[in-house]
Parts: C-alpha cells; structure tokens; sequence
C-alpha cells in the first residue's frame, strides 16, 4: 500500500502518526512548505517495516520537529522520530528527498535527533538506506546526539548512504556528540558495516559540541563499527 501526500495539510495529518505495518511507501506528490509549522515525527509502532519514504525528488521545507515519547523515547524529534526493526528483513529506506530550512522545537532537551530519523533501531538484522537525501539551510540544536540526518543508529544497525549531502547548516549539541550525518552509532564491528558512498558535507557546515565530534560523518563511534566513506 502507498500513502500519497499532496499538500502541507496531507504532511500534516502524519504529525505523531504511527505507520501501518501494511503500508510499504509514503510518496511525496508536491513541494511542500510547512510555514514553521511544528511536526511530530512518525513511528512505525516496534513491528516489521518495509517502508520507503519516496520524496520523489521534492522538497519539504520551514518545518519545526517536535519530540513525541513513542516507545519511551521522548526526546527523539526528526521527519521519523523513531523506527525500530524488530523482525529479520526488515528495511526502511528514504529516498530523493530534500528537507530545507529544518530545526528542532525543543533545542533544550532534544536528545537523539536527526533531520530525517531520531533514533533507528534493529533488534535483528536489517539496513537503512539513505539515497539522494539532502538537508540544507537548516539551524539542528539540541542537547546531545544531533545528526543533520539521523541521532542515533542503535545496534545492530547497519547504514548504506549514497548521493547524500549536508550544506548551509548548523548542527548543535550543547551537552555532546553531533555531525552531519549520524552523530552516534554503537553497532559492533565487522557485523553492520556502514558506508558513506558519494556523500559529501559542504563547507558551509558547522557542526558543535563539547565532544563527540570523531568526523563529519559520524560523530561517535562507541563500538568502533566499520565504517567506509567511498
């Protein structure tokens, strides 16, 4: 089943929705502006996920993300702020989207926030795909854990992003751990690799925070996770 979204009230009504496990991809139909409008991220409720969230080369842009609490995690804010794979060939992918003009509404306790996912989780093995996702023009602070694409990769998640960008953007922690893509990811070594393929950060970027700021790509790597940028 497809979900198409047309127009910022058809964003909108996904604010804290919680994706069904029948549906397998959202589609972007328009540009979007949300006129700083506040978004709860998604979730897709700790079952299978096969999802593809399609921006059909659009942008959705002047959109504030709110922290929501699904499954305990109340201070994870994003376009999805949380998605758990919790069965074997689970995937969510995100694809030829551009998200501009992005920030956080809670810049205070934001914790495990990225533009597209706060907190990805796998409980068994699975990947997420970035390809052809940019965020630009955007202003990402909180209190720890800031990913302009995703907060936290939670083990044993693995990454493969291709085409991806960052530019003309702050990305912040005031406590610590950011980065342009993912600022923490504790997967184990050698058993999810994550790979960077033509990504690339612009030097318009400025990423903070007192620690946890390893590489552009990946602000802490607690488990020292395979990790190859191409």
């Amino acid at each position: 089943n497809c979900i198409h979204i047309l127009n910022s009230n058809g964003l909108a009504h996904f604010s804290g929705a919680t994706i069904p496990a029948n549906v397998t991809e959202i589609k972007l139909e328009k540009d979007i502006d949300m006129l700083g409008a506040e978004f709860v991220g998604m979730a897709n409720a700790n079952q299978r996920v096969n999802l593809v969230f399609n921006g059909n080369d659009k942008t959705i842009s002047n959109i504030k993300f709110k922290t929501a609490g699904h499954y305990g995690m109340d201070t994870a804010a994003g376009l999805f702020d949380s998605v758990t794979m919790r069965f074997d060939g689970s995937s969510f992918e995100c694809k030829d989207l551009t998200l501009s003009n992005v920030s956080f509404v809670d810049e205070v306790n934001s914790k495990y926030a990225g533009a597209i996912i706060g907190y990805a989780q796998i409980d068994s093995p699975g990947q997420f795909k970035l390809t052809n996702v940019h965020v630009k023009n955007s202003n990402l602070r909180g209190l720890a854990s800031i990913g302009g694409m995703i907060g936290m990769l939670a083990t044993p998640a693995s990454l493969y992003a291709k085409d991806c960008s960052v530019a003309n953007t702050t990305i912040e922690a005031t406590q610590k751990r950011a980065a342009a893509f993912v600022a923490m990811t504790n997967s184990p070594v050698d058993v999810t690799p994550i790979v960077f393929e033509n990504c690339v950060v612009g030097s318009d970027v400025t990423i903070t925070a007192p620690e946890g700021t390893e590489s552009v790509y990946i602000g802490e790597n607690y488990n020292n996770s395979t990790v190859t940028i191409q």
